[in-house]
């Protein structure tokens, strides 16, 4: 009877085994894809090789890379779609964090304006929080979702076309971690995440970083789930020579190297006769030369068809190549749901979501939707899950945040030099409270140095999460010098001292991520102290109360070098009562700017128009000319007036072809700039600067911390400067 019982077991579980074909002699084959970042991609070209050979396999098993490509292949698609996407696939968006600037609501592209560098640091209950790598991973997760989506109502990896294990590193006790269950991506995105690059995940109660560390080649994992024999396939990165290690990043890569070399050797050693080890000469592909997918390809395909001879002994098992996969791309959404474990409102969240239900899924809008919502700084990621429902699918956002109110530090600093003794620089701090309210209030306050000193205070109130109507009282602090010449730009006559204190209550709507109208209600108390030259009023001091509307249109994809993209602000300003013989006057701007992109090639057209009626009018601190792009050759913020015009085209042409993840970029740019500014007739300063054309020649980087510009301007007035900046815009 026992032996009866134990017999019947054992058919069973034999049975809940999958129906693979087997090598030659009927042994189960397993196959072992090792880490190496963008080196992985030959793994594409090694499946290619053993379907034509007819080598079928039966278990997969795979470290970061290898854990993407096998997964992919294990769970149904083709080696054309795996070619396809490792090809085709966007890896420069896929690693990075930073939204499209496009998908940014209004409030995060003025964050942009106020000259802040992009790097931030985090607070939560006063303490400072240090960011745990260099990328959360939020796009990188919607990447491994959409490629993985087929398979969210799969529990178990044994339940895959092929059972499959991915292979990541517990951060707490350096032991290797075999995922088995749960979700695909999840796991996938586990065993991707190299320390210091990619934040940790958490996942299965534990925090799991990049397998590689742990074990980069599991052929021990594999031959656990029953493989009798082994094609494992290394393709890791080989150790640098000492003149490379010169920077952080490459240190820290040698270190990782080190551990995934020693644990290699460790699962080579237990490789038998029977196994089969493929060694890719990858050459000088680096792990981040993920544009040279198609070499990596080949060179993987090579390898494998070289080792024909040794590998024929696993062949005999495959009829016909795996078929293509049919994912339906658009199923009906029968209903959605949330996982929020941060301090928001879920329905101030679903409110961002535009996905309808009783509608085909719609994922280039609902991953527009999350990056608005990643891009608010609340959530540490957001993914989503198509999970089965009936006739058609739920979706189920799942959005990782912290309980706990969050606040950003960033500092600011821009600077420019002509190197004739006219220098110009600010230093600034910034903080920022989000989440005071469930639905998205913020407070924000600054603190800069320099020739502008600003303090400054705002708090940021939507009515509620769902209408596009806020309120935001702010307070200002502001002093800065306006430089005063005679007619014409030989001489500065004056440098005054503009110091003022602004309070406004603004009330505004956001109709969309682009575009903004506000109305605002302002005073204004003042003093003018003339700092350099003589005048027969050393001080002045001015009170000003003011209505202003100001309709703002912004859809540049970067702050610093736009290549695609407008930029629109119109305002109109009245003051009452002001100081200088009590009269009244209105002030107008118009700024247009479009940006168009060919290649490597980029036009940027700007134009913009300010004019204030009356005589008494102050030249506004709001509007000054001076600098590269805003008459060129001219000293930086060097004409303030009542009015002016300035026409400006620029032209940049990208140097190179950025990294991943370090997304720097370097430009030669060229500007032609027509301008001419004047005051009004009878002006208590009177000033005609006339006509003038300029033009500029200079290189730029756009790098993540900033952008750095180097270049030289002349202008019609015979007035010619280097300037040198750092932190400015365009």
């Amino acid at each position: 009877m026992l032996l009866r019982t134990i017999l019947a077991l054992l058919a069973s579980a034999a049975l809940c085994l999958p129906a693979h074909a087997k090598d030659a002699d009927g042994k189960r084959i397993g196959l072992v894809l090792s880490g190496g970042a963008a080196r992985g991609l030959a793994h594409i070209g090694v499946l290619r090789a053993l379907e034509e050979q007819g080598i079928e396999v039966d278990i997969v098993t795979g470290t970061s890379m290898g854990a993407i490509i096998g997964a992919m292949y294990a769970s149904g698609y083709s080696i054309e779609q795996i070619e396809a996407l490792g090809t085709e696939l966007d890896w420069g968006h896929a690693l990075t964090d930073t939204p499209p600037r496009q998908d940014l609501t209004f409030r995060r592209k003025q964050d942009d304006r106020r000259h802040l560098l992009r790097t931030k640091l985090t607070v939560v209950n006063g303490e400072i929080r240090l960011p745990a790598g260099v990328l959360d991973g939020q796009n990188l997760d919607l990447v491994l979702q959409d490629i993985f989506r087929h398979t969210n109502d799969i529990k178990h990896f044994d339940e895959l076309p092929i059972p499959f294990r991915a292979i990541a590193t517990d951060l707490e006790t350096g032991q290797q971690v075999v995922l088995a269950e749960g979700s695909l991506a999840q796991a996938i995105r586990a065993s991707m995440s190299i320390p210091g690059m990619l934040t940790p995940s958490h996942l299965q109660g534990r925090l799991l970083a990049d397998g590689g560390m742990a074990n980069n080649m599991p052929v021990d994992v594999a031959r656990a789930l029953g493989a009798e024999r082994i094609i494992a396939v290394d393709i890791g990165s080989p150790l640098s020579a000492a003149e490379d290690l010169g920077n952080v990043f490459a240190i820290s890569n040698q270190v990782t190297t080190f551990l995934t070399i020693k644990n290699v050797k460790e699962q080579i050693a237990k490789l038998t006769r029977d196994d089969r080890l493929l060694q890719p000469d990858l050459q000088d592909i680096t792990s981040l030369d993920f544009t040279r997918a198609v070499d990596a390809i080949e060179l993987g395909y090579q390898a494998a068809m070289g080792a024909r001879e040794h590998l024929a002994s696993l062949a005999g098992g495959r009829a016909a190549p795996t078929p293509s996969i049919d994912v339906d791309p658009a199923p009906l959404i029968t209903g959605i749901s949330l996982t929020n474990d941060s301090y928001l409102n879920d329905q101030a969240l679903l409110s961002y979501i535009q996905q309808q239900v009783g509608a085909p899924f719609d994922r280039a809008t609902l991953e527009q939707n999350i990056n608005t919502l990643y891009g608010l700084d609340y959530f540490n990621s957001i993914t989503y899950q198509l999970l089965s429902d009936g006739p058609g699918k739920q979706l189920h956002l799942v959005m990782e945040g912290d309980t706990r109110h969050k606040g950003f530090i960033r500092f600011g600093f821009n600077a420019s030099d002509n190197f004739t003794g006219d220098n110009y620089y600010n230093i600034a701090l910034a903080y920022n409270q989000t989440g005071i309210t469930d639905y998205g209030a913020e407070w924000f306050s600054q603190i800069q140095l320099g020739n502008d000193i600003r303090l400054s205070s705002e708090f940021f109130l939507p009515m509620n999460y769902q209408s596009p109507v806020y309120l935001k009282p702010s307070v200002e602090y502001l002093a800065r010098d306006i430089p005063v010449y005679d007619n014409g730009l030989d001489a500065q006559r004056l440098l005054v001292r503009d110091r003022r204190i602004t309070g406004t209550l603004s009330g505004g709507y956001q109709f969309n991520q682009f575009t903004d109208i506000s109305v605002n209600l302002g005073a204004a108390d003042g003093r003018l102290n003339v700092t350099a030259g003589v005048s027969d009023t050393e001080h002045s001091s001015y009170q000003q109360y003011f209505t202003d509307v100001v309709l703002q249109y912004d859809s540049e994809d970067n702050i610093y070098f736009p290549t695609q993209g407008s930029r629109v602000n119109l305002a109109y300003r009245k003051y009452y009562d002001q100081e200088f013989e009590h009269a009244d006057y209105f002030e107008t701007e118009a700024f247009l700017s479009h940006a168009h992109t060919v290649g490597k090639n980029t036009f940027i057209a700007r134009a913009q128009s300010v004019r204030a009626n009356g005589a008494n009018a102050l030249p506004s601190s709001n509007y000054f000319l001076g600098g590269f792009g805003r008459i060129s050759g001219m000293p930086e913020s060097s004409i303030v007036t009542q009015n002016h015009d300035l026409g400006a085209l620029f032209y940049l042409r990208l140097l190179n072809s950025p990294l991943l993840v370090f997304d720097t970029r370097y430009y030669f740019v060229v500007s032609l700039e027509y301008g001419r500014a004047w005051n009004n007739p009878g002006s208590i300063i009177p000033f005609d600067m006339g006509e003038v054309t300029a033009g500029s020649l200079g290189v730029a980087m756009d790098s993540a911390l900033g952008p750095v510009l180097l270049s030289y301007g002349y202008n019609s007035a015979d007035q010619q400067s280097v300037y040198f900046s750092i932190g400015r815009s365009l």
